[in-house]
């Protein structure tokens, strides 16, 4: 990305911060940084929604705020998180850490989807050193995902998994990344495809 495509970005993610929010909405999207640079209104096509994806949180920073949005009578969440966790945590510990925040959901009889954590790229490596052994991480990713998935199919819980979809079999390819790690908008393109199926699926 070049600069001047880097400050249209910058300018277009300013200008949907001053936008209002929906005060009941439907949907809530829960997560980190991926979440957060999503321009959800043009990609869904609604405004039903609040966006709570906050840049660098770990699933503990999630945690943590998501009680305060307790109270929202949404109809439905979609979970995304875990990514800047790695490769300091252990897959299990960021599990355990899933199934209370999935818990949390439904104690509020609020619908819990949970978006499988995406793969980085070799360019992560590049460009945040701490991801210098992508590999490692991406393996970790595996791991949780896998948890994930075998015990949201247990519990009936619905799985988006992004990365059959955006990766390969070991990384997130080349044209769904700006920087190895976050997202083309190609990319949310088909993240949001996978949230409107869910939202055709509970007539939402």
């Amino acid at each position: 990305m070049d600069m001047r495509q880097f400050l249209k970005h910058v300018l277009a993610y300013l200008l949907r911060l001053l936008q209002p929010e929906a005060k009941n909405p439907s949907i809530i999207l829960l997560g980190d940084s991926l979440v957060e640079l999503g321009n959800w209104e043009q990609l869904l096509n609604r405004a039903d929604f609040i966006n709570r994806g906050i840049g660098g949180d770990t699933l503990s920073h999630i945690q943590k705020r998501m009680k305060s949005l307790g109270a929202i009578r949404a109809r439905i969440i979609f979970i995304e998180g875990g990514i800047n966790d790695f490769p300091q945590s252990e897959p299990d510990s960021l599990f355990g850490k899933y199934q209370e925040i999935i818990a949390f959901w439904q104690s509020k009889q609020i619908t819990p989807v949970v978006v499988g954590l995406v793969y980085i790229s070799p360019l992560a490596a590049k460009t945040y050193p701490f991801r210098s052994d992508w590999r490692g991480i991406n393996n970790q990713v595996s791991t949780l995902n896998e948890n994930l998935k075998s015990f949201c199919n247990a519990q009936k819980i619905d799985f988006i998994d992004l990365n059959s979809l955006l990766s390969d079999s070991i990384q997130l390819r080349s044209e769904y990344t700006t920087d190895g790690v976050h997202l083309t908008e190609a990319a949310y393109h088909i993240w949001a495809g996978e949230i409107l199926r869910f939202l055709n699926q509970y007539q939402l």
